[in-house]
């Protein structure tokens, strides 16, 4: 199940890629968060070294210091004359010098096996380490990301170990804009969907933390206490609302 870590065990340096071998860069897709445009891009690893396949990296489109309140006001303009987010997306980019981006975090993933809806098995990108930018946190970045990534993936399966923030992004935000599914991974089945409180709908209590972890600003979301292994939560696109706009992609080569 996924356990709660001390975030002092978690620091990553965001200038610092550990792949040094050669990527391919896949998809892209854009999404809205606070009023700022952000941008998705897919990389994928070549002969990755770990069990880390792919990277997605998250910039802020056009960021210009000082900016941040024009682009608000424009998304706020866009909103207010009934446009929808893509429609907005599209705008923004006709409008933005993409030159200008700015590097504000880092999504790994890593491939996970889950026997799907269709009792068929499946293999679903799973989270593995997340960094945001500090001035760029508390904004809804990975919550949109995650989202957006179902443009692309089917499923998106939440990591083993995640920090009390990290935690708190599946157990609030996004179970309050998608059904945030238990799968247990050793019967591989989806045995619930996460509610208040950080709970399933049959009780069960998918979390539990490490020793000495703080978890003062936890409550009031509740921990099981006796771990059970193999138990992640997962999004799915099915269950999931349409966040970001896509760009088309085209493979180039066999």
């Amino acid at each position: 199940m996924p356990t709660i870590i001390d975030a002092s065990q978690f620091d990553k340096n965001l200038n610092s890629f550990a792949h040094q071998g050669p990527t391919e860069v896949g998809r892209i897709c854009y999404f809205i968060s606070s009023n700022q445009l952000y941008k998705l891009t897919e990389i994928n690893l070549i002969d990755p070294g770990d069990e880390i396949d792919t990277c997605v990296t998250i910039h802020l489109v056009n960021h210009q210091s000082g900016d941040d309140d024009v682009m608000a006001l424009r998304v706020d303009e866009l909103y207010d004359d009934g446009n929808t987010e893509s429609s907005i997306i599209i705008t923004l980019l006709r409008e933005s010098n993409e030159t200008l981006n700015r590097l504000v975090g880092r999504i790994a993933l890593r491939k996970y096996s889950l026997l799907n809806y269709a009792n068929e098995y499946e293999s679903a990108p799973q989270v593995a380490a997340v960094k945001v930018e500090r001035e760029y946190q508390q904004r809804g970045i990975i919550t949109a990301s995650y989202l957006s990534l179902l443009n692309w993936y089917d499923y998106l399966v939440s990591d083993d170990y995640q920090t009390v923030s990290g935690a708190k992004i599946w157990a609030n935000s996004l179970s309050v804009r998608a059904d945030v599914q238990i799968y247990d991974g050793a019967n591989e089945c989806f045995c619930g969907i996460l509610g208040p409180s950080a709970i399933g709908n049959d009780g069960f209590k998918p979390w539990c933390s490490e020793p000495l972890t703080n978890l003062h600003s936890w409550a009031p979301n509740l921990l099981q206490d006796q771990p059970q292994k193999f138990i992640v939560l997962v999004l799915s696109r099915e269950f999931s609302p349409e966040v970001g706009y896509a760009k088309p992609f085209l493979r180039i080569g066999p």
